[in-house]
């Protein structure tokens, strides 16, 4: 049984597609337009469909003239009534004028939304029991004057969409994987057990994906989010929570993309399998994508045999990773035990298999910086992010290699563009941030420094004591100090807070303020001879000797070994 699915909203599209692929194969399109392209290449190919479910409200042409165009084509080329496709207009409509426009014109069924699957389903499997019309019609059929299959999308219903490497490079076919015993192994067992976090801002959506991994992959543990910044929150709660991730590229507060960059940045979640789910078939897209470390890449709208295809693929390629993964896998393994010709021999051979490849260019960076050659590392890096102009860590390193080189303007501009590739990444604004200062841009630094604290959420304080620390180390103390009132608002109980107030308040010789700030970090913690030591600075500064002593000798008996206390007891002992 061959099914037309014609519907603008791509969660309709969706779940139609998941509902009615147990009947046959599947094709979407999005519009009248493209509709009527569909049917007419379909007639050309004479592979009729048996089904059409056909929108009333689709752009392009309304679903009342796709229908009227499909019946006098099919009357045209001669179609016989028994060959003819039965039409089933859905619509929220319950017009009375609409239902009798819509039989006049042909249809033989009308479906009401919110569509009731178990009512479509009945009507389906009753519809299913005639013959298919994947046969020659008895006439060849006449080229119909003014349409065309130009606009005829890839019935993307059948397609994974990943971003491929050449043939002979490493993306590894299912066809070859299906033979493979690891993959008949994880069929075998409906993947049950598997952990898995789908992540989409549509509800709708997640209902979908969590109803084709209970009902085929027979997954019990699933969790979901609403947005990149939740899912983070949740996967770094708990770094070995999850087994597999399925995350929707475009949401509205943290990308999918990004969040795939912040995880593979992460020495505890960069190998969580992660695919990506995206309505847009767009090379660059899945280039970056890949170029992040993505495992997989399926277009909306997708089938259930789809996505537990890819989910059985990626499984399999984490177990038994492609020739070219493994010698990258292995140049890295060389390069951290410093077997730096191994290494350098392991990206050649990556490089024979996909040329092409900025990953290898990035490794073979990392090999030339272990072996202090950085001008060969600059142009490595340089090529990869010509490859891929977008490859984060490409641009990180190559930041790096400019501050060696004593290029430290072109070593901001990478920065820059780090940040600019991945927004989300606060340790990347702060470590700008840092750069901008050093040269002297405050209010550049000010404004980086104030986006990496409106993204923090459960590191907020702890960022806000970094940008004081940064602030109070190049001698911005009204900035520092901003940013440690902030760091105390969030944990009024860290005492090491409110010492590093009293130190921003000595530096600006404001005594007081300072004892204030100290006594203060002294009730929380009133055993910390770093505190003990500060306040004695304070009254040394102040003249009041026999007080700084006092503080001076405490922290030396908290910490026998505080040479810095013990060398202040000896100067005031010696006058």
């Amino acid at each position: 049984m061959r099914i037309l699915i014609v519907d603008d909203d791509p969660v309709t599209r969706q779940a139609m597609l998941v509902l009615m692929e147990q009947f046959g194969e599947c094709q979407t399109v999005e519009n009248g337009s493209q509709a009527v392209a569909a049917f007419s290449k379909a007639l050309d190919d004479r592979a009729l469909f048996d089904l059409i479910t056909i929108d009333i409200n689709v752009p392009k042409m309304g679903g009342i003239e796709v229908l009227t165009k499909i019946r006098a084509t099919e009357k045209e080329n001669n179609i016989p009534g028994g060959m003819q496709a039965i039409i089933m207009m859905v619509t929220n409509c319950s017009d009375r004028n609409y239902i009798n426009a819509c039989l006049v014109a042909g249809c033989d069924h009308y479906v009401l939304q919110p569509i009731d699957a178990g009512v479509l389903e009945r009507k389906i499997e009753r519809i299913s029991g005639r013959t298919s019309k994947a046969v020659s019609p008895p006439h060849p059929p006449a080229p119909v004057v003014a349409l065309t299959t130009t606009d005829v999308p890839t019935p993307v219903a059948l397609t994974t969409g990943d971003a491929s490497p050449p043939k002979d490079a490493p993306a590894g076919s299912m066809a070859s994987a299906a033979q493979d015993a690891a993959t008949r192994k994880i069929a075998q067992g409906n993947l049950k057990g598997l952990r898995v976090l789908i992540i989409d801002d549509l509800a709708s959506m997640r209902r979908i994906i969590r109803h084709i991994f209970l009902r085929d992959g027979n997954c019990q543990d699933i969790k979901e989010a609403d947005d990149g910044d939740k899912a983070l929150a949740l996967i770094q709660s708990d770094p070995i929570l999850f087994d597999l991730i399925i995350c929707d590229w475009g949401m509205p507060r943290m990308k999918g993309v990004d969040l795939l960059r912040m995880i593979r940045e992460d020495e505890r979640l960069k190998d969580i399998p992660f695919i990506m789910v995206t309505c847009e078939s767009d090379d660059t897209k899945m280039v970056e994508a890949a170029e992040i470390g993505v495992n997989g890449y399926i277009i909306k709208p997708f089938g259930t045999k789809t996505l537990m295809d890819k989910v059985i693929q990626v499984l399999v390629q984490k177990r038994k990773p492609s020739r070219f993964d493994t010698h990258l896998q292995q140049a890295m393994i060389h390069l951290e035990s410093l077997e730096l010709d191994k290494a350098m021999k392991e990206v050649k051979a990556a490089k024979t298999i996909w040329p092409d490849s900025s990953r290898t260019y990035y490794v073979a960076g990392l090999v030339f910086e272990a072996q202090k050659e950085y001008q060969k590392a600059k142009q490595v890096y340089s090529k990869a992010i010509e490859l891929s102009p977008k490859f984060l860590r490409a641009h990180e390193r190559l930041s790096s290699i400019y501050v060696l080189l004593g290029e430290p303007d072109k070593a901001t501009e990478h920065l820059k563009r780090a940040v600019e590739i991945s927004p989300h990444n606060i340790n990347l604004q702060m470590e700008l941030g840092q750069k901008l200062l050093e040269k002297g841009d405050v209010e550049a630094a000010r404004i980086i420094f104030q986006d990496a604290r409106s993204l923090a959420t459960l590191e907020a304080a702890h960022i806000s004591r970094k940008i004081g620390d940064i602030f109070m180390n190049h001698g911005w103390f009204d900035d520092a100090l901003t940013a440690f009132e902030d760091a105390a608002d969030l944990l009024p109980g860290d005492p090491n807070i409110h010492n590093q107030m009293g130190i921003v308040y000595r530096k600006l010789n404001e005594w007081d303020k300072a004892l204030e700030c100290y006594r203060w970090s002294l009730e929380l913690a009133p055993d910390d001879e770093n505190i003990h030591f500060n306040i004695g600075l304070v009254y040394m500064e102040q003249k009041k000797k026999y007080l700084a002593e006092d503080h001076f000798r405490k922290a030396l008996e908290l910490y026998p070994e505080f040479h810095e206390a013990a060398a202040m007891i000896k100067r005031i002992e010696m006058g």
